[in-house]
């Protein structure tokens, strides 16, 4: 077997179900071995082969998503990321495409911690050396755009100051952590998305979830600004978009997606 996907490495293309995000294709560039070698590798893909149906997520909730749809955005999820019980997090559904269900964390990975607040760079690094067996990841702005109802908006369209509120009609002027968005429907209906931000209650977060101290202001998310390369994207806690420096660490944080199969999603 071992051969066989050293085969496909070969010839380019690593097709599905590798490991619990599986149902994509991956190019061999894409494929990277860090502090490992290129068998222990392969033992790790076969290990995590043929993995459609394993449970990794127990719904939880529908508070924040549609009751009648298991799969829709907002529906909270307690997930298995270590796949034997070890670590399990809370998690909404983000995105689905097709078989695929892409959640994100329910709070940010290190609250609580002694350190809270990470550049760009370094949130990327946290992530990447995750010891979890379901591969974790910064969210995609796409994602977070389309969940909010704002299906126009793209990243790859986007200049550093097309930032956008969660709130109707996405006008970049509707508010920022003034508070001017928090009585409006549709940042109170996104609110699971700047839940558990230092200050968000000013803006409509849910008021159990309001943090102080140390903790971040918002979160990282995977994009970098197309226009500016010193900028990247995140989640604030005045319920909207922004792009900040990437070697600026004084207020955000870490929050995963993880993206599995429905299959793995169970009840």
């Amino acid at each position: 077997m071992k051969k066989y996907i050293i085969g496909f490495i070969i010839g380019g293309i690593i097709c599905t179900s590798i490991g619990v995000y599986a149902a994509m294709s991956y190019q061999a560039s894409e494929i990277t071995y860090k502090n490992t070698t290129v068998d222990q590798a392969l033992d790790d893909l076969y290990s995590l082969s043929n993995a459609s149906g394993v449970r990794v997520c127990k719904y939880e909730s529908n508070e924040y998503g549609n009751s009648n749809d298991h799969y829709s955005v907002g529906t909270e999820y307690i997930c298995d990321v270590s796949l034997n019980g070890t670590i399990q997090k809370s998690f909404y559904v983000l995105n689905v495409s097709g078989e695929t269900v892409t959640l994100i964390m329910k709070q940010n990975l290190t609250q609580g911690t002694n350190k809270t607040t990470y550049t760009w760079m370094e949130a990327r690094n946290y992530v990447d050396n995750l010891n979890w067996n379901v591969r974790p990841d910064l969210p995609s702005i796409n994602d977070i755009a389309m969940a909010v109802g704002n299906n126009s908006w793209k990243v790859e369209n986007s200049l550093s100051d097309s930032w956008f509120c969660f709130g109707t009609g996405y006008n970049q002027k509707c508010g920022s952590d003034s508070g001017t968005l928090k009585d409006d429907a549709n940042t109170l209906k996104s609110r699971w998305l700047f839940n558990y931000l230092k200050g968000c209650v000013t803006s409509g977060c849910d008021s159990d979830t309001n943090l102080s101290g140390s903790e971040a202001h918002g979160y990282w998310a995977r994009n970098s600004v197309l226009s500016s390369s010193n900028k990247a994207w995140l989640v604030r806690r005045g319920g909207q978009t922004y792009t900040y420096d990437i070697t600026n660490n004084t207020y955000f944080g870490v929050r995963p997606v993880i993206t599995v199969l429905k299959s793995n999603l169970y009840e």
